[in-house]
């Protein structure tokens, strides 16, 4: 067992600590993902209620990480950072970006720089011609959001997404808990290390709690 680092409250107003830009993007996000229309139309701090990450009327670092500012992330988690590199071999890398952005804002733009440079190939069947990308972006929405709501947070490293030419390679912080293990975890009950966050993605529908 493991305490929720995510279900800590936080001392600060509301409205220093949210940001529209990350609220709107976490509801377009879902909206995509055909989460409940009720659930949408709430209003930002009845929406995170019902998300469940306010406790008696204060924020929780879930919530934080759904829709807070930046610099109020980087208060609250000295540790948290996403890090994408289009890797030109092991050990060098092309280019790279860092960012601290609440979850909705990080996936943009990861899903962002991988879809740059993920290859689209044909499949002719006939006379219909079927494409199909080497990362199907369904596959990496699903990986990049378990590792971003999975990160150890009280651990130093980033969230790293290497790209190389032949492959993608998608990590984070922590190891296994709950009783989970290497031969086990295909068939061992989920065991989420942040549930506070993860029940808010689940209600979202941004991540698959079964399959």
């Amino acid at each position: 067992g493991e305490s929720d680092f995510t279900a800590v409250t936080v001392e600060e107003p509301w409205a220093e600590t949210l940001s529209a830009a990350a609220l709107e993007t976490l509801r377009d996000t879902a909206r995509r993902e055909q989460a409940p229309q009720d659930l949408l139309q709430l209003s930002d701090l009845d929406l995170l209620q019902a998300l469940e990450v306010v406790r008696e009327g204060r924020l929780t670092r879930a919530a934080l990480l759904l829709a807070g500012r930046e610099a109020a992330i980087r208060r609250h988690f000295p540790h948290y950072v996403w890090t994408h590199a289009r890797m030109r071999s092991d050990t060098d890398y092309d280019d790279r970006q860092d960012g601290y952005d609440a979850l909705g804002l990080a996936l943009g733009q990861l899903m962002q720089r991988i879809m740059a440079d993920n290859p689209l190939q044909t499949l002719t069947v006939g006379l219909f011609h079927h494409e199909y990308r080497t990362y199907p972006e369904i596959a990496l929405r699903e990986t990049l959001l378990n590792a971003l709501c999975h990160q150890d947070f009280r651990l130093p490293g980033p969230v790293l997404v290497a790209q190389y030419p032949d492959r993608l390679e998608i990590s984070n912080g922590g190891g296994f808990i709950g009783g989970i293990s290497p031969a086990n975890i295909l068939h061992h009950r989920p065991a989420p290390r942040n549930p506070v966050l993860v029940n808010a993605l689940v209600r979202l529908r941004l991540v698959n709690r079964l399959n």
